[in-house]
Formats: C-alpha cells, sequence, structure tokens
C-alpha cells in the first residue's frame, strides 16, 4: 500500500468515532488517513459471521439503542436493514419468578430516591448508604446496584450519582428505550462506511495494523510515527484526530498501545482521572432451538453471582444466548482467565434452561467471548463519570491549538456515553470543528 508523505488530517482509531469523522471529513474534500492498530475495523465493535447461517457473533458492542441515535443516519444513508427487539423481563432466582411488569417501574422509582443524595456529587456506593440509612427498601437498593454495575458497568465506589442522574434523565426522551439491532451485525455499516470514504476523491486511506507509537506537533502541523507490517511509517499532517479508548489514553509509557505525545499533553491527565473504564464480559453461546424457544422474546435477569444479565437472539438455524456481566466482578472474573470465565457463565445458563445431570441431550454448544479488559488496544469496555469528574468529558473533547482534535465514546457530545451512537456523535462533531478550523484559516 503506497502512502502520501503528507495529509490534510491523520485520525488514529478506525472505531466507530474514527469511522465517522473520517466520512464527513473525506465527504467536505479533504485527504485524510486513518491509522488503526488492529487489522480489523470497528473497535470495541466486531461481528463474527457463522458459517453456513445467517447468524452473528457480536463480541463487543450489539444494540442501536434509541431511535433518535445519531447512528441511524448512516443506517439509512447505506441502506442497511435493522430489526427491532422487543423483550419482556423474567426474573430467575433458583426458578423464574412469576411474570412481573412492576420490575421496571421500581427501578426507576428507587433511582428517583436515589438521587436525592446526587447533591453535591458523591460516589453511587455513598448515596446507596444514605438511602440504606434513611430506611429505603434494600431489596430495592440492591436491584439499583446491580443495574449500575451491569448496565453502566461502573465501580459503586467511584461512580458518579450525579452522572447517573444526568443518564437517567436523558434516557427518558421519546423512543428512548427502543433497540435495534443490524440484521447483519455492526460490521456491515463500518463495511458501508470504510468503502464510502474510499469513494471520495483525494487520498483517503484506512491503514490496519498500523501501531501508533509517537505525536509530535505544534500549531498548525503533526508528526505521527507508527509501526506497520512493512515498518516505520512516519506521516505529517496539519490536524491530528486522536479517537483512542479511555484505557488506552491511561496507559503508562512501555505500555503496549501508549502514545508518547511531544510536547506532552500534562493538563489531559488530571481531567482523565474524572473518568473510568468499566469493565464487562460478554459470552455468546450457541443453544438448541428447542431448549431455548420460550426465553425468544424476553431477557432474563438472574441473581447469579456473576452472569446476571442474559438475552436471546434467534436466526434461521440457530438461537444464540447472550450472558452479561460488569464491574469489579466482571474485572475479578476476568483475571481467572478465558476458560473460567466461559465456565462460569456456562453454570449459569445451565440453570436457567433446566439443564442437571439427568440431562441426555446438552442443549449448549460453542461459546465465544473477547476479553476487551486484557485488550491492550482497548482495556476495558466502555467508559463512566467518576464522582467529581462531571466536568471532565466536556474538556476532554476541547481542541488543543486548532491542531489535536479528540473523539470517542468516552466524551460524547450529548451525553449517552459508552454506545456507539455516542462515539459516532462525537467523532461527527470533531469533524465538523477541524472543518471550521480549516475555514477560518483559509479566510484568515
Amino acid at each position: 500500500m503506497k502512502l502520501p508523505s503528507h495529509v490534510d488530517i491523520i485520525i488514529i482509531g478506525a472505531g466507530a468515532a474514527g469511522l465517522a469523522a473520517a466520512h464527513e471529513l473525506s465527504r467536505a474534500g479533504k485527504k485524510v488517513c486513518v491509522l488503526e492498530a488492529r487489522p480489523r475495523l470497528g473497535g470495541r465493535a466486531w461481528t463474527k459471521p457463522l458459517a453456513n447461517s445467517d447468524a452473528f457473533i457480536e463480541y463487543g458492542a450489539e444494540f442501536i439503542h434509541g431511535t433518535n441515535a445519531e447512528s441511524w443516519k448512516f443506517i439509512q444513508e447505506s441502506g442497511l436493514r435493522t430489526r427491532e427487539i422487543l423483550r419482556d423481563i423474567r426474573i430467575y432466582d433458583n426458578g423464574f419468578l412469576p411474570a412481573d411488569e412492576s420490575y421496571w417501574p421500581q427501578v426507576q422509582n428507587t433511582l428517583k430516591a436515589l438521587f436525592r443524595y446526587a447533591e453535591p456529587d458523591i460516589p453511587v456506593a455513598e448515596a446507596l448508604a444514605k438511602a440504606r440509612q434513611d430506611k429505603i427498601s434494600p431489596e430495592a437498593l440492591d436491584q439499583v446496584a446491580r443495574l449500575v454495575q451491569g448496565y453502566h458497568a461502573g465501580d459503586l465506589s467511584k461512580m458518579s450519582i450525579m452522572s447517573l442522574q444526568k443518564i437517567e434523565e436523558e434516557s427518558n426522551d421519546e423512543g428512548s428505550h427502543r433497540n435495534f439491532v443490524l440484521t447483519y451485525g455492526y460490521c456491515a455499516l463500518f463495511d458501508w462506511l470504510a468503502n464510502s470514504i474510499h469513494s471520495y476523491a483525494g487520498c483517503q486511506i484506512i491503514y490496519p495494523k498500523a501501531v501508533v507509537t509517537k505525536v509530535q506537533w505544534e500549531r498548525g502541523k503533526v508528526l505521527v510515527s507508527a509501526h506497520t507490517k512493512d515498518g516505520l511509517l512516519e506521516l505529517s499532517a496539519h490536524k491530528l484526530l486522536t479517537s483512542i479508548p479511555l484505557g488506552v489514553w491511561k496507559t503508562a509509557t512501555g505500555q503496549k498501545g501508549h502514545i508518547e505525545f511531544s510536547p506532552p499533553l500534562k493538563h489531559r491527565d488530571s481531567l482523565l482521572a474524572g473518568l473510568e473504564m468499566g469493565n464487562v464480559l460478554k459470552v455468546v453461546f450457541e443453544v438448541d432451538l428447542s431448549a431455548a424457544h420460550q426465553f425468544e422474546t424476553c431477557s432474563v435477569l438472574s441473581k447469579d453471582e456473576f452472569f446476571s444479565f442474559w438475552w436471546f437472539r434467534k436466526h434461521q438455524n440457530k438461537m444464540l444466548a447472550i450472558g452479561w456481566t460488569g464491574g469489579p466482578s466482571a474485572g475479578a472474573l476476568s483475571k481467572r482467565g478465558d476458560d473460567a470465565v466461559i465456565a462460569t457463565a456456562r453454570a449459569a445458563l445451565e440453570k436457567i434452561l433446566g439443564v442437571t445431570e439427568k440431562t441426555t441431550e446438552h442443549p449448549i454448544g460453542a461459546a465465544y467471548f473477547h476479553d476487551w479488559l486484557k485488550d491492550p488496544y482497548a482495556r476495558g469496555a466502555y467508559s463512566y463519570i467518576a464522582a467529581g469528574g462531571l466536568d471532565a468529558q466536556k474538556e476532554l473533547a476541547m481542541p488543543i491549538d486548532d491542531t489535536l482534535y479528540f473523539a470517542g465514546e468516552m466524551i460524547p457530545p450529548h451525553g449517552e456515553p459508552g454506545t456507539i451512537h455516542g462515539a459516532m456523535a462525537s467523532g461527527l462533531a470533531a469533524a465538523r470543528a477541524i472543518l471550521t478550523g480549516f475555514n477560518s484559516s483559509f479566510q484568515s
């Protein structure tokens, strides 16, 4: 692959934020080069199609959350098909409890009660302790604690109660609770974005397996060094957009994935402390259709120590069961190794499916798992705001000297961290700021 020595903008990272930005900039006629450390597109969204089936595995991000998500713009333009996921909630506690439509309203009411302790900002764990002192139902508070650790992947001793309140308020918009999946997985959307980027005139290149190690910069000029299969790559540009995960931003010198900036961005270190990287383990199993057909339209909330949330996805000739655990328990289980993670998830699923020693035909088949905590180019699942860090996202998104720009799920412009559409929105916002900077420079 022949590369130019200079482009208008270099983008580090071909995940949702980086590709959305590259699409916007390329369409505006800018020469863009995207450098990606992995051999594939998508970042923490990774689709694996299964052979001889319409089924696919999503190792990472899976859903389109809400009807107003930024990702819909690209989905509609691409013509890709989606399907809505309609689910009831079933509760499992050593057996399935009777259907209870009041579960989510109860959770919402408990959250509202918890938010009374949101000023000044404190960790969620402290708010829960105050609520227990005020005799709020311990069972209801335990439900909320599991939700925060599971869904938000947060450590209760660190996560900001005010940020949780903000997320809940923003998620009450019309259509925000509806969920969709792409018919052929997120890879179809990223492939479409890459093909679109390459179709525009100029020098739009996405370079995989390019591990950026150093950025030298001054106002209006950057020089990026990256290791590739062809040796050392050095590329210059007027502007740089960095869209790497929070976990990689927090790496120390010498760790894999670390990028050295010269001069260093020292002021960002204190801001990065305002955000934390959440832990999630997600295991996908192939399961027998006859054993799991009753779960096709429901999700299961379990009181299992680790895998407390399950959902099922039916395809033409396969059923997939997806188990999820988040927060500190996910970090603890990850340390025991991949085999232990899969075995723990399998044991939890066996209980839900009613598998016993007397079961003659085992309904659970192949397992699929990727540990994002151990992935050097992710170092976790997605971000959340630490207590006292409410301003960190906005300040981390600010460009430096109209030369260095930033994007990613950790700094969504409209809230909703940890989502594909939040990442895309941040990439588009950064791209538009870059274009504004170019126009200002041209006019001056």
